[in-house]
């Protein structure tokens, strides 16, 4: 799953496109077929059409898909023949459109329901399919780098033996007389060498762009836009960070972590809040002098970690309440989080992040909502969503490259931990 928090990515990985296929007229004529009995909601012939080969990819006026239509005429049998045959659940229109839009849309609720767990459903075992699949690549890295790094030994091993036998073999006339002892410079290094290390390269660093290009804070520090004029993090988001400040940190004398500084809005309000210890991860360098320019630095209790948060983690503590918001990362980054929050965070403690996950399409959105809420939940969370109204006018937008959110509703997590 490739959705990114904040990113403008109407291109999301929970969008599908289909593999343009060159087709017969013969292929065409069936697929219209296929098309007019969806259309007009007739199970039994759409499943002859199908178990005779009928293509289900084709689209109509306005981009529909079969299973768009197949929503719109209400026929739940019709859609999971669609799905059983492999149509994605998850292709949108032109108007960016959901299948799960529309059954909302037309007043469909139990085609949404059977929608929502088939995307859950899927992205949860692709999910599972990448991760296994990134572990083996991991593995055979790291047995390919233990065998270079045996061969490199080896060769060290020999090209030493070699100077050995050439001292051993020298006589009396080739030695000049003399008490000193071999410079430092003129051993023999016991070092490797090549030493192997631990670089990531910009391919598996997922925000690696976006930490190596300058980033600017607009005059009235109401905006934070990269090199492209992304925005980063802007003020609309207010509202929101004071109602995550009072969830995961509501009262005096807490410990808390925030990962990711952006405008500081968060910041701010635990500050308020006079955390005893308020420590913050900040990974991009133009924001981090930006901190240390404002003081953060010699705020009470603070302490800044520079660096994303994947190296610094063994440098955190146990705290109250943490709170995740990073740019340009993406939704198995914010799981692997997850996966880390309960090393650190205080029994009863609270957890909440940056609820942008597919944010530019209310279906997907719920989508991102429930595997997280699974996930988390598996994880020993107790998870519940507050809905929070947003209502953004378009103008909020002007000089922004993209808007990464269009949506009314904001769904803020609760995340609690449970006792073990």
């Amino acid at each position: 799953m490739e959705e990114s928090q904040r990113n403008p990515v109407p291109e999301s990985n929970l969008v599908r496109t289909e593999q343009v296929i060159e087709a017969t007229s013969e292929e065409v004529a069936k697929s219209q077929e296929l098309m007019q009995a969806v259309a007009e909601g007739k199970v039994n012939k759409v499943e002859q059409l199908l178990k005779e080969g009928a293509n289900h990819s084709a689209r109509a006026a306005h981009g529909r898909t079969m299973l768009h239509f197949a929503t719109m005429v209400g026929s739940l049998p019709i859609v999971k023949l669609l799905l059983s045959y492999g149509h994605p659940w998850n292709l949108v229109d032109d108007d960016y459109k959901s299948v799960g839009d529309y059954a909302k849309s037309f007043n469909q609720p139990e085609i949404y329901d059977f929608l929502l767990e088939e995307g859950v459903r899927t992205e949860l075992l692709m999910g599972l399919m990448q991760r296994k699949l990134k572990a083996e690549l991991l593995k055979e890295k790291q047995e390919e780098q233990e065998g270079e790094e045996k061969e490199e030994k080896e060769e060290e091993k020999h090209v030493d033996q070699k100077e050995v036998e050439a001292l051993v073999n020298v006589t009396s006339e080739d030695v000049e007389p003399s008490n000193s002892s071999l410079s430092e410079k003129d051993k023999p290094s016991t070092e490797p060498a090549s030493k192997k290390q631990k670089v990531e390269s910009a391919s598996e660093v997922p925000n690696a762009s976006y930490l190596s290009q300058p980033l600017h804070y607009t005059d009235d520090g109401d905006r934070l836009l990269d090199a492209e004029r992304n925005g980063v993090m802007m003020g609309w988001e207010l509202p929101l960070m004071v109602r995550h400040a009072e969830v995961i940190c509501p009262e005096e004398g807490l410990r808390v972590l925030n990962v990711g500084f952006g405008l500081g809005l968060i910041d701010k309000e635990l500050q308020r809040r006079s955390p005893v210890q308020h420590t913050i991860i900040e990974a991009h360098p133009d924001v981090y002098a930006y901190m240390i320019k404002e003081g953060w630095d010699k705020k009470p209790g603070v302490k800044i970690l520079f660096g994303r948060w994947q190296d610094v983690v063994d440098q955190l503590e146990v705290y109250d309440g943490i709170f995740f918001d990073t740019f340009g990362e993406y939704y198995e980054d914010l799981r692997a989080f997850h996966e880390v929050v309960p090393n650190h965070l205080e029994e009863g403690g609270v957890y909440s992040y940056f609820n942008g996950l597919g944010a530019t399409n209310e279906f997907f959105h719920a989508v991102y909502n429930r595997i997280s809420e699974l996930e988390l939940s598996e994880m020993g969370f107790t998870v519940e969503y507050e809905e929070m109204d947003i209502g953004l006018k378009e103008e909020e937008w002007n000089g922004v490259k993209r808007a990464y959110w269009t949506l009314d509703k904001y769904y803020l997590p609760i995340c609690r931990l449970d006792g073990f």
